[in-house]
């Protein structure tokens, strides 16, 4: 069920003692962490999941990477896509590296591309956060929502440490509902890019309770396309 990442073999993490380690998971910095060690090509039995929340907006994180987002409401307003598989557990973000040198592409997240080294999983109070060393590259990505706004925050680190200078592409990718699901939503969402603040833009011009709500995407790095 996973697509097979075209990358050099990943690291190893550094170690970390955990409490009450059941093989896959165990507890971290006297339970506040819940960290989840998958290597080879071990999966968890069922999706495990972070919510993440304040009062109007959250999202939740899987094991295999960020899921869905919403806002006022988790059930009649999502913003990307909830799978309701708890087996392929497919994801509606995804951050994707594509080193423009080799095009080889990898994500730090365990989907959509698998690679057999090891993969680390945090899951904490307010934030979840991916590690793993693949492609030259010590990556982390943590993922938190504001503690009263609706925003969503997405922190991306990579340290190079191959001896070469690296030239990467980061591909921010997001399968948006606006709504209740996802196949009567489509045709009425409206997509644009707003050039001077740098955002791209996504409303349901249908929808009734949440009329006039706009979602968008930013990111501090220079935007060089979209579609």
């Amino acid at each position: 069920s996973y697509a097979e990442a075209t990358a050099m073999p990943s690291e190893k993490l550094p170690h970390i003692d955990l409490e009450l380690f059941n093989g896959l998971g165990g507890f971290a910095n006297d339970g506040t962490e819940y960290v989840i060690e998958l290597d080879g090509w071990r999966r968890t039995p069922a999706p495990w999941v972070n919510l993440i929340s304040n009062k109007n907006f959250g999202c939740i994180c899987t094991e295999s990477g960020p899921g869905y987002t919403f806002c006022m409401n988790s059930r009649e307003n999502k913003l990307t896509e909830w799978s309701n598989d708890p087996l392929l557990n497919r994801l509606p973000e995804i951050i994707y590296f594509k080193d423009m040198d080799s095009d080889d592409v990898f994500c730090t997240t365990i989907q959509p591309l698998r690679a057999k080294g090891p993969y680390r999983i945090t899951h904490g109070f307010g934030y979840t956060k991916y590690q793993r060393n693949s492609n030259g590259f010590n990556q982390e990505m943590t993922i938190f929502v504001s503690k009263s706004a609706k925003l969503k925050y997405t922190l991306v680190s990579l340290e190079n440490t191959s001896d070469n200078e690296r030239n990467l592409s980061v591909y921010y990718y997001a399968d948006l509902v606006l709504g209740l699901n996802h196949d009567s939503e489509m045709p009425y969402l409206f997509t644009d890019y707003d050039s001077s603040m740098g955002i791209i833009t996504a409303e349901n011009i249908y929808t009734t309770h949440y009329k006039g709500y706009l979602a968008y995407m930013y990111s501090e790095l220079p935007l060089e396309s979209y579609t």
